[in-house]
């Protein structure tokens, strides 16, 4: 994050590090009791081993100078992208599910966020400090951020977004300002480390209960459009195999499509319990706050 960009706020001190740089950590790491490791590598262009450097080797280096400071508490933010979709015998997706055995066909962030979040509860399970939390949110919206419009979205127009699959797949959506509420939860709570913490804001929200409300605050401007899986499918083979041609590897669009789109229930009960969690922003009130930060941008 750019310096430049930060707002001043009371009471807060704007530090610029480097993940990779470990005297640069130790200085922003002095008298500092609790650690909310949000920093991540996560969009293109990056190749694997740069995915890794800055979300494995990076997350175990800021622990261990953490560590090496006296922090007590680590909060983690990981992501829901680490488990495999649900077999046949449950569609539910809880703390307790696995992780995805295919990852790296997801590509290098999913990878990468996988491999951070297993290297940190093992960290747990061997030392004792600091304490370690692992909250994993589903997709997390807000201002600034795209309009949130279905699991798998396709290229298409801003007033009729193409969405793939049914409608009654999960959104898994959680407003940043919930999430920002579950990381001082966890921090203040007295759980113990390698505690691990699902997070969204409702695990009935499905595809159509998004759409509809989406067409509802923009007066209908935008109005999302389901393409049946098949051809959705379809599409992605054609694509696996164009890449099939062209490099000599089979594309994996169609493993993609199909763990987003695989029927899960989202599974929060856990943070509700321990840390007492309860998303305060509804559905309604974070897109409707997506759509007024949309309106102030420059056409």
């Amino acid at each position: 994050r750019l310096v430049s960009r930060a707002r001043t706020l009371p009471g807060v001190e704007w530090v610029q590090c480097d993940l990779a740089n470990e005297e640069e950590l130790r200085i922003a790491l002095r008298n500092i009791e609790i650690v909310f490791h949000c920093a991540a590598l996560n969009g293109a262009p990056g190749s694997l081993e740069e995915f890794e450097d800055a979300n494995v080797r990076g997350t175990l280096r800021l622990v261990r100078i953490a560590a090496d400071a006296g922090v007590k508490t680590f909060v983690h933010v990981s992501s829901m992208t680490v488990y495999a979709a649900p077999d046949a015998s449950s569609t539910i997706l809880d703390e307790n599910s696995p992780y995805d055995g295919r990852a790296a066909e997801r590509g290098a962030y999913t990878r990468s966020k996988l491999t951070a979040d297993a290297a940190l509860l093992q960290y747990a399970r061997r030392e004792l400090s600091p304490r370690i939390i692992v909250l994993r949110p589903g997709t997390i919206y807000g201002p600034g951020a795209r309009l949130p419009v279905g699991r798998f979205q396709l290229p298409s127009s801003r007033e009729r977004p193409l969405v793939a699959g049914s409608r009654r797949v999960s959104a898994g959506l959680v407003y940043v300002d919930n999430v920002v509420d579950a990381m001082l939860a966890a921090a203040r709570s007295g759980v113990p480390t390698g505690s691990i913490y699902n997070l969204v804001d409702s695990a009935d929200c499905d595809q159509e209960e998004l759409a509809r409300t989406i067409c509802e605050l923009s007066e209908g401007r935008i109005r999302p459009v389901f393409a049946p899986y098949p051809l959705v499918w379809a599409a992605m083979l054609a694509l696996d195999l164009f890449s099939l041609v062209r490099t000599g590897q089979l594309g994996t669009r169609r493993y993609r499509l199909q763990r987003s789109l695989a029927p899960m229930r989202f599974e929060c009960a856990a943070a509700r319990k321990d840390l007492g969690w309860r998303p305060r922003v509804t559905l309604a009130q974070g897109l409707a706050r997506v759509l007024e930060g949309d309106t102030r941008q420059p056409a």
